[in-house]
């Protein structure tokens, strides 16, 4: 397997063993209000706002994956080590910042790999990823279960992967990849930019609710998160591929429909009346799950300056995730002390649902100049 399809699944294994649980865990150990904010949106947060920076600077994409999985690496190794806490936020962040130089370098050379068959080969990767992130983060579900003390010892694991990951980054053939600053993003992925920013205020405030709801609402164990994810990762593996291809034709049309369909899951959670129902509703994970390729396809082939557009719209989506997230916990202290816990997080999940809904239509006004003439190509693997 070449080093890029390695990394890529390694990467997801590692963040999926630890990361899906670590809001969860969180609640569990008694972390609440803006804390709890922080801890829901740092890893897209903080690496957004990471590669935002690096668009100022030049740097080989190959050096920026192997020092952030070095500094990810390291992060997760003294989490492993640190309570629950202000100072284990802070190490999250760390870890989420490391997370953010590996994913900005990745992405830099996934656009070279990707030119004339954006959808199919970005799909095939999302593949990689996909399938590495199912069978870690279901099986460190299943095996722990509600004995949550084990989850330390897969934090170490997350570390160890990272490091190893960064080893095997250091052969990947790679150019130094940089584009002056006086060269323009353009207009088209401008609007993109400040659309997709906006749609992160209100997608974010959702994300600290969600495991205040599985613990005072649904009673949750990693047994019901790891089934949520089984459900989400199997729907997405079936329809990886042929959201690729829809994406290749129309593809305004996907990031429509990827958007409006992220809604199902907090109207889930605020209306389900046990875990079933809500366990139904990550069916249509196989839909907005693979969608997520779209939005940076979009840019890859409206712009000039790939690597300063890519950076202003990650630096977009970390301040849009970090203010998103702050208000939804900040607005969940104060409705809790008006009424009962779980029927402030259902309101407020409410809430975020037609939130997503109306914020998911700013997409088709965006102008997709590559969408015409677009036509899918065989990839090798």
């Amino acid at each position: 397997m070449k080093p890029l399809r390695t990394i890529t699944l390694l990467n997801s294994i590692a963040s999926s063993l630890s990361q899906p649980y670590f809001s969860f865990l969180n609640v569990i150990n008694g972390v609440t209000g803006p804390l709890l904010g922080v801890v829901s949106s740092s890893f897209t947060a903080f690496p957004s706002i990471v590669q935002g920076i690096f668009s100022l600077y030049k740097a080989e994409a190959k050096n920026l994956i192997t020092w952030g999985f070095i500094l990810s690496g390291l992060a997760w190794i003294l989490l492993f080590l640190l309570p629950y806490g202000s100072l284990s936020t802070l190490m999250y962040v760390i870890a989420a910042s490391g997370s953010g130089a590996s994913t900005f370098g990745y992405s830099i050379i996934m656009e070279k790999v990707s030119r004339g068959a954006r959808g199919a080969v970005l799909s095939q990767y999302a593949q990689y990823a996909r399938i590495g992130s199912l069978l870690s983060t279901v099986g460190v579900g299943l095996l722990t279960g509600d004995q949550y003390y084990l989850m330390k010892w897969f934090f170490l694991s997350t570390g160890l992967l990272y490091l190893i990951s960064s080893y095997i980054s250091t052969i990947i053939q790679d150019e130094e990849v940089y584009v002056p600053p006086s060269e323009g993003i353009g207009k088209d992925v401008m609007r993109m930019i400040l659309v997709n920013s906006s749609f992160y205020v209100v997608w974010a405030f959702a994300w600290p609710l969600f495991p205040v709801a599985e613990v005072e609402v649904y009673h949750m164990n990693e047994d019901n998160l790891a089934i949520i994810t089984l459900i989400g990762g199997i729907s997405g593996l079936l329809f990886q591929r042929r959201v690729g291809m829809w994406m290749d034709r129309n593809r305004r049309a996907v990031m429509f429909a990827g958007r409006i369909g992220l809604a199902i899951y907090p109207l889930a959670y605020s209306l389900a009346t046990n875990v079933y129902q809500i366990y139904a509703a990550y069916l249509l994970m196989g839909i907005t799950g693979p969608a997520n390729i779209a939005y940076t396809s979009f840019v890859y082939d409206n712009t000039k300056n790939v690597r300063k557009a890519i950076s202003f719209m990650s630096l977009g989506e970390g301040i849009g995730a970090i203010m998103g997230s702050l208000l939804g916990s900040v607005s969940f202290v104060e409705m809790e002390s008006l009424i009962s816990p779980s029927m402030a997080v259902r309101l407020l999940l409410f809430t975020a649902s037609l939130s997503r809904i109306a914020f998911s239509f700013f997409y088709l006004s965006l102008h997709d100049t590559q969408e015409k003439g677009r036509r899918v190509l065989s990839v090798k693997k």
